[in-house]
């Protein structure tokens, strides 16, 4: 008997070590651990529908291989934080997870599309604009407060058994959020979209961190030149389209649609200068640089530290306008700041007015402000044309057939979300005509309404688009219209006109034939400078040349562009002959 003791002895310790082991990597079966799982399993479903989107957008088997990948990897880290045994550690990324999920969703459900750095930075700038932000967007705020909250559940709470694994990489979260913030800053914060919500909100902050410490703040100076004579007209209007392909307009090709700018009009001169580069290929990082005057040579420091176009047109005596028809309530919109939009006298935005009236509403806002008293600066974004076009005019101008089904996108002005577009040759057909049919009426019935009732004889109207379109004319598959990261040229073909009074229309008519499709966005902050009353010397010698100048201008856009990040651009020809023009055959008989 004592001897059989003896090996019962010996041997039940490794029976409870065993017994120990297989729990340890066994599967939580205990209520409080079914819970558990169930919970990680619910936060994992909640992310997944970005990740199917996401997949349906990717033209190439590389870039489905790379994000798979990576969106594996994410997962695993956030099972393996799930699961980890320190309960400080669980609780702590449990709560750097909801707080991700918070912003990441909170702006996907009020903007439909997926939040980059910019937006975050852009979010943390309009902390202010909170409670008008809870007024209008209760609902989708309060979605992504619940998403938030099933994620902290379903990492902090107690797993009870944690799996073997789990504890030995339980820092492998860190590992993934450096990799992530690693990427998107070689990406200049790009190329979060549909990665599980719980991670880019943590690596944005990593990048605003590690890029305030590579590239503080610079403060931004103040106006160093005076204006030497009054401004040129008493109002001068600058007006941003939004995704406006200059082929696709009547004015630089006969098929493209009615622009109302093909025209002649008693007192008023219209200057084209055909097809010009954009500054980039993305809406924030163009509209920026308009306002503030970045050159070619040193975009991202000049940006960052010359005073923007309201401070000029303050300076110069003008009222301020800003016409917003893209604000989103709560956040600014295209990398505005407080300090700014202080600058502006009088900011309109269209925010209770439904997207198929928003243009038509500038119009009328223009109308107004050109038969007022006062010497106006006015700043304008158009709706435009952006990625959904299939509701943006009404049945009045459905003239191109066939096109896109309508009423899935009523009320969006722009999103990222290409849910239910194939994207094969026969829907970019459909979605051309409808992207011609809503030209006609943001631009071509736009323009007519201006030139039926606005006060055009002391008027300067520079009228452009932020960037082109992508519009697959070649039957090329996939889903992008913009911001690609191998861009065609049309991303980056915009128009440009002037329409002036008579009076200074000589200049800018010879202009617009010695730079006909050879000018770009560049030139138009020294431009409208000089028509401000500021001396040609002293803002050239800033600026560069104007418009008018006779030098020639380099015809470049920026295809590797960031406005915060001063990444390293990447300078691309605008090639006119490789520009997309319509195809007739589009269209029905």
């Amino acid at each position: 008997m004592s001897k059989h003791s003896g090996v019962d002895s010996l041997e039940q310790p490794s029976a409870n070590l065993a017994v120990s082991a297989n729990r340890n990597n066994a599967a939580p079966s205990s209520l409080p651990g079914r819970i558990k799982m169930l919970l990680v399993l619910l936060a994992i479903a909640l992310g997944a529908d970005g990740a199917v989107k996401r997949l349906t957008m990717i033209d190439t088997a590389s870039g489905a291989i790379f994000y798979f990948c990576l969106y594996g990897l994410l997962l695993a880290a956030f099972v393996a934080a799930a699961y980890c045994r320190p309960f400080w550690l669980r609780l702590l990324f449990g709560v750097l997870f909801a707080a991700s999920v918070q912003f990441y969703e909170s702006f996907r459900l009020t903007a439909d599309m997926w939040p980059t750095y910019d937006t975050y930075v852009i979010m943390l700038e309009s902390i202010g604009f909170a409670g008008n932000a809870w007024d209008h967007h209760r609902l989708p705020l309060l979605q992504a407060a619940a998403h938030a909250a099933v994620v902290l559940l379903a990492v902090a709470i107690n797993p009870r058994h944690c799996f073997r694994w789990a504890r030995q990489l339980a820092l492998a979260p860190l590992a993934a959020i450096a990799l992530l913030s690693s990427m998107l800053f070689a990406r200049g914060g790009d190329g979060a979209n549909g990665l599980p919500p719980s991670f880019p909100g943590i690596a944005f902050s990593v990048i605003h961190i590690v890029d305030g410490i590579l590239s503080p703040e610079l403060e931004r100076g103040d106006i160093t030149l005076a204006p030497q004579k009054p401004p040129a007209a008493r109002d001068l209007i600058y007006i941003i389209d939004e995704s406006v392909l200059g082929t696709y307009l009547d004015i630089n090709h006969p098929d493209g649609v009615y622009s109302g700018l093909d025209r002649t009009e008693a007192g008023v001169s219209i200057a084209n200068f055909g097809i010009a580069a954009s500054i980039a290929l993305c809406s924030s990082s163009v509209n920026y640089t308009l306002r503030h005057g970045g050159s070619r040579a040193d975009y991202a420091n000049m940006n960052a530290t010359l005073p923007s176009i309201f401070a000029y047109a303050q300076n110069a005596g003008m009222h301020t306008v800003y016409l917003d028809a893209q604000a989103i309530p709560g956040l600014f919109s295209n990398l505005m700041y407080q300090a700014e939009l202080d600058l502006v006298d009088q900011h309109v935005t269209m925010n209770f007015t439904p997207v198929l009236q928003r243009d038509q509403k500038l119009a009328e806002e223009i109308i107004n402000l050109t038969n007022d008293d006062k010497s106006s600066f006015i700043l304008i974004n158009k709706v435009g044309a952006h990625f959904p076009v299939q509701d943006k005019y009404p049945d009045s101008h459905l003239i191109y057939k066939p096109v896109s089904s309508r009423g899935n996108y009523v009320n969006i002005s722009d999103t990222g979300d290409r849910a239910g577009f194939s994207g094969d040759p026969e829907a970019w057909r459909l979605y051309r005509n409808a992207y011609r049919n809503t030209l006609l009426w943001n631009t071509g019935e736009f323009f007519d309404r201006i030139f039926d009732e606005a006060n055009l004889q002391d008027t300067v109207i520079i009228y452009t688009s932020d960037h082109g379109q992508r519009l697959h004319e070649d039957g090329s598959p996939g889903q992008n219209t913009h911001c690609s990261p191998q861009p065609r040229d049309e991303e980056g073909a915009v128009p440009l006109v002037f329409i002036t009074p008579e009076r200074l229309g000589s200049a800018f008519e010879q202009a617009a034939v010695t730079h006909h499709n050879a000018t770009s966005h560049y030139r138009l902050f020294s431009t409208a400078l000089g028509l401000m009353g500021y001396s040609e010397a002293d803002v050239s010698a800033i600026y560069g040349p104007d418009i008018t100048a006779n030098v020639p201008d380099e015809y470049t856009y920026n295809a590797y562009f960031n406005a915060r990040m001063g990444r390293k651009p990447v300078w691309r020809k605008l090639k006119i002959d490789n520009v997309a023009t319509p195809l007739a055959s589009d269209v029905d008989p």
